[in-house]
């Protein structure tokens, strides 16, 4: 059986101390959620986390020039995640959640 890890509370209460991290985990992103700071692209030292497809700016007050596309959201491929959970501890906006790798489709 593999061991789990308990995660301690990290960076606020982004990180809750009964969250699971391991091997049996992954991280999942939460579109709606992540702000794409990039910043768990950054930590993950997997390569596991990636940037998803440029956007285009949903607002016409946007402080972007014009054609200009923000960074896209950011993916998991599951197939690299090692569910460390370092990318839980860097997202400003708390999208990051450690999940079961049998609850995720592959």
């Amino acid at each position: 059986m593999t061991e789990l890890f308990e995660v301690g509370a990290m960076m606020g209460n982004r990180i809750s101390s009964s969250e699971k991290r391991g091997p049996n985990y992954v991280a999942v992103i939460d579109e709606k959620k992540c702000t794409a700071s990039g910043e768990c692209i950054d930590i993950c030292e997997v390569k596991a986390i990636y940037e998803g497809p440029k956007r285009m700016p949903l607002l016409s007050a946007c402080a972007c020039s014009p054609g200009e596309l923000l960074p896209g959201k950011s993916m998991v491929n599951n197939d690299k995640c090692t569910g460390c959970g370092d990318c839980i501890a860097v997202c400003p906006s708390g999208a990051i959640e450690m999940v079961p790798v049998s609850e995720v489709n592959r």
